[in-house]
């Protein structure tokens, strides 16, 4: 029994583990949706973001950029936050 219980935790453990890595957070509280420029040391992809949504772990560390330009550069655990068409650097 308690090898049957050593084993669960340690598989619980490892199932949680890659949600604790860091990722950037995107919330759009806009009511317009935007397709958002991504760039990383890997190079550039376009997300769309919806109208008033969040969108979790976009990438682990990149620049974002909106359509109109505007850019931000945010590390792996930070939160951006695109309102009335800017784009907010929330932090972490």
């Amino acid at each position: 029994m308690k090898y049957s219980f050593a084993v669960a935790a340690v598989i619980s453990a490892v199932a949680v583990m890659p949600l604790a890595a860091g990722a950037t957070d995107l919330f759009n509280q806009d009511t317009v949706g935007y397709t958002v420029t991504l760039t990383t040391a890997d190079g550039t992809t376009t997300l769309d973001i919806a109208a008033e949504s969040e969108n979790m772990g976009v990438c682990d560390g990149c620049e974002i950029s909106l359509p109109e330009g505007e850019k931000v550069a945010a590390a792996a655990d930070d939160t951006v936050i695109i309102t009335d068409g800017v784009l907010v650097h929330g932090g972490n």
